[in-house]
């Protein structure tokens, strides 16, 4: 008896100190649309929902499967009662899926798919939607003395935009300001920021001209009034916009002794990406084709004006997770982190020593475009896409925060 009991004791440890794996069976995104560009008559919502419909068709999932849908979204105002559960219903989602939106600034899409792995990790749910969604075109202007009424006087509007999504909470001062003390902290001069920005444009613009972004891309139907003929967006709409003598020649944006301007800095955006997330169980019983296994994630904080260079903290603390050595890294290896400014991405490279060919080898989001609650998740769907054009090993994502985080995953290629 005491043998059987023994026994008993070490098949429960094995199961309880082995790890469950959850696998990414579909990633796709919307195009990014310039800032009341073509996709600002879409609300949040619509394209949250044109990309999580896309993601389901191109997997296969039945939808009445789902057990919880996560996605990410900063600028929520005017949007309605939690969007995602808004998302779910225009999906035909079930009714019995739990649903809840995540704010972690310009992590909110990363954290919500690292929610959904570990939502499946523990056993909660076996199939989960998840990414995130942003329509910055269309964030309202706030009048936060309307409520109680003006008694006097002109009333100030605030730019919910620029107030939630863009301005440090702690110090009130634009996220820009803390770039360009790090690009002087780092010494990265502002040549080296241009120089940058110019090749995260040339990579977009070559990975279109290769048909590579056609894997993640769900091209958009735009309906045109006044009888005119309809439009087709399949492209990010940024990327193409590049001058580089102008780029050149811009003025510093957020100080005059700065060196960061409107052409080293990410653009304003509208977009959404999505993933499905499933256990290994379901992979199996619904016969599905894994793009990659989540193998690790993390979030880091560190003094709220340093945010900047946070990826470099929760990158190795995701791989260390992973039981990976950054160093054990190769050239089957491939890096995204998010380009909020030509600098963020310069100072987390050279603090961890990445090889640059590996590193956001389609161009970021000085060319493609920053919806902030996308963002996290439309770098991950584009890291699978580096990975299966390249036969990778092991994908890298990074993003930094305003408050002082970032959060960061390692993926296994299995394409």
């Amino acid at each position: 008896k005491e043998l059987v009991d023994e026994v008993k004791l070490l098949v429960l440890l094995k199961i309880m100190t082995s790890r469950r794996l959850s696998y990414i069976v579909s990633a796709c995104r919307t195009p990014v649309g310039l800032y009341n560009g073509g996709l600002s008559s879409l609300s949040a919502i619509n394209l949250g929902t044109i990309s999580c419909n896309a993601s389901f068709d191109r997997c296969g999932v039945p939808k009445e499967l789902v057990d919880e849908v996560i996605y990410g979204n900063v600028c929520s105002a005017n949007l309605g009662q939690n969007p995602t559960r808004q998302i779910s219903f225009e999906c035909n989602l079930p009714d019995s899926a739990t649903c809840y939106t995540v704010n972690k600034v310009c992590s909110s899409g990363l954290k919500a798919v690292s929610l959904a792995s570990q939502s499946v990790e523990l056993g909660h749910s076996s199939i989960i939607s998840c990414g995130g969604f942003e329509s910055m075109s269309n964030v309202p202007y706030y009048s936060p003395k309307t409520r109680f009424g003006a008694k006097m006087g002109n009333v100030d509007m605030i730019d919910g935009m620029l107030f939630d999504g863009l301005t440090c909470s702690k110090y009130k001062v634009p996220m820009g300001q803390s770039a360009d003390d790090t690009a002087k902290e780092q010494f990265i001069s502002r040549k080296k920021q241009d120089d940058f920005a110019i090749d995260s444009f040339m990579r977009a613009q070559t990975a279109y001209q290769r048909s590579i972004f056609d894997f993640e891309i769900i091209p958009i139907e735009i309906k045109i009034k006044s009888g005119k003929e309809n439009i087709i967006i399949s492209q990010d709409e940024g990327c193409w916009k590049l001058n580089e003598d102008k780029l050149r020649s811009l003025k510093p944006a957020f100080s005059t002794d700065g060196s960061v301007t409107a052409g080293n800095a990410s653009q304003l955006s509208d977009g959404a990406a999505s993933l499905i997330i499933v256990s290994e169980e379901k992979l199996h019983e619904l016969n599905l084709k894994p793009l990659a296994a989540i193998i690790g994630y993390a979030d880091a904080e560190q003094e709220c004006s340093k945010w900047t260079t946070t990826p470099s903290i929760a990158i190795p603390k995701a791989l260390e997770r992973a039981g990976i050595a950054l160093n054990d890294l190769n050239q089957q290896d491939f890096f995204e982190i998010n380009e909020a400014f030509s600098v963020v991405a310069l100072a987390n490279r050279n603090k961890l020593k990445i090889n640059e060919y590996n590193f956001n080898m389609y161009g970021g989001a000085v060319a493609l475009g920053h919806p902030i609650g996308c963002s996290g998740a439309r770098i991950l769907v584009t890291l699978i896409t580096a990975l299966k054009e390249n036969a990778g090993r092991y994908g890298i994502a990074g993003v930094c925060n305003g408050g002082g985080g970032a959060t960061a995953m390692v993926i296994e290629n299995l394409i």
